[in-house]
């Protein structure tokens, strides 16, 4: 799921601009989490919400999204031990 206020961005055209960044973002690196869903069996649901206050180029929106992906990744491969 993709989200981005539109609060923020009042045009339509900016806020489906921001999607279809997010949505090829993910669509390139999608890749970084496909190896953990064979592996642990762990079916993933991820929500995706912007909250720049202005529109980022595609460079900046993918950089995030690959760190966000291992982040994700690194969660799930070494969870959280709670003592």
């Amino acid at each position: 799921m993709i989200s981005v206020p539109k609060k923020q961005f009042k045009k339509a055209v900016g806020r489906n601009l921001i999607k279809r960044h997010i949505r090829e973002a993910y669509r390139l690196n999608k890749n970084i989490l496909d190896n953990i869903e064979l592996k642990t069996g762990i079916r993933i649901a991820i929500a995706f919400v912007y909250v720049a206050n202005e529109i980022q180029n595609h460079n900046f929106i993918q950089s995030k999204m690959i760190e966000s992906l291992k982040r994700i990744k690194l969660s799930i491969e070494k969870p959280v031990k709670l003592t």
